[in-house]
């Protein structure tokens, strides 16, 4: 059971970081060519119901028996993994565009 507390607890906090960092994104995609802000805000909202989702599984994991705990911890798992890859393939993105619409303007991060 502690093992159970512990590991949603850790995992609430990435979905958290994640939150924070989408958010971040966010400001981000407004400061990128007019032209590419559609695609990255189209990609920022397939990611926010993925956090919900995320939270749904994780508050699964206090009700489950722990023969069902292993399935419902690896789909938890595989979401937030799925979010992560997503998140930066967009970050990468927007800081590439960034970059080549003024090499010359030093990043501020």
């Amino acid at each position: 059971m502690e093992e159970k507390s512990s590991y949603r607890q850790k995992v609430d906090a990435q979905f958290e970081d994640l939150k924070t960092d989408l958010e971040d994104l966010k400001i981000k995609v407004q400061n990128v060519a007019t032209d590419l802000q559609a695609e990255y805000q189209e990609k920022i909202r397939e990611l926010e119901p993925k956090i919900a989702e995320g939270k749904t599984r994780l508050a699964e994991l206090a009700g489950t028996a722990d023969e069902a705990w292993d399935e419902v911890k690896e789909g938890t798992e595989l979401i937030l993994k799925q979010m992560k890859q997503t998140f930066n393939s967009v970050k990468e993105k927007i800081d590439k565009d960034k970059a080549s619409e003024s090499p010359d303007t030093p990043k501020n991060e």
